[in-house]
């Protein structure tokens, strides 16, 4: 996508996919479409050095690049009405999201999750540990528990209670199998999706030292939920 990024973001990613993008987000407000488009260009922008690169190991940039990617594959996801496997990617971004958060407030936990062993790593980094020590730091998780245990119960991990694909209100026994447009699933999906693609962004921009990113991103955050 190098290149890419400009004012207009989602149109030049739709350009560079297809129509579907545009049409699958229509049923966000003017305000959500542009915090989400926004979100995309600065995530995308971080990962690809622009307009300057910073140097060292890129592992913050390679940490948007990822978000980014998610994003768009859960954007796609949304298109073709699978909201179980939307969420789940999205799921993968709010882990990214709370790591994010922690490593911007200690700097010091940023190096040692790069120099940690595996096992280390695991036990010390896990979403859990990390929410526990963004507990300790004082600073609240921007994905809560609660909302982690939601995300994953709902669209990662199986129990007896789950039923594929279904966010409706129909007592339909087998959840739907493929695609099946859902207003309130596709809503959900998409206000998940934007809540934590402006989450990273904000908080990637700030770790990079783009504070004009997280100026806008505040801007266009304002209230947008209520909008």
């Amino acid at each position: 996508m190098k290149g890419s990024c400009s004012s207009d973001f989602l149109l030049t990613v739709a350009t560079s996919l297809d129509s579907r993008l545009v049409k699958n987000i229509s049923p966000l407000s003017p305000r959500r479409r542009a915090l989400l488009g926004q979100s995309l260009e600065y995530l995308c922008q971080i990962s690809v050095c622009e307009p300057h690169c910073m140097g060292g190991d890129h592992v913050i940039e390679s940490l948007a690049g990822r978000c980014f990617n998610l994003s768009m594959g859960s954007v796609r996801l949304i298109s073709d009405y699978l909201y179980d496997e939307s969420l789940n990617l999205t799921r993968s971004i709010a882990e990214i999201t709370n790591l994010a958060f922690l490593f911007n407030e200690s700097p010091l936990l940023l190096e040692k999750w790069k120099t940690a062993k595996r096992p280390d790593r695991l036990r010390e980094f896990s979403p859990a540990s990390v929410r526990k020590s963004l507990d300790q730091l004082g600073v609240p998780s921007p994905v809560t528990e609660a909302s982690y245990r939601e995300l994953c119960e709902k669209a990662t991990h199986v129990t007896p209670d789950t039923r594929a694909n279904q966010h409706d209100k129909t007592d339909e026994r087998l959840g739907y199998v493929g695609g099946h447009f859902q207003l309130g699933g596709h809503m959900e999906s998409l206000d998940t999706l934007l809540l934590y693609c402006a989450l990273s962004a904000v908080v990637l921009s700030n770790i990079v030292g783009r504070p004009q990113n997280v100026e806008v991103l505040a801007e266009l955050g304002s209230n947008t939920f209520d909008a």
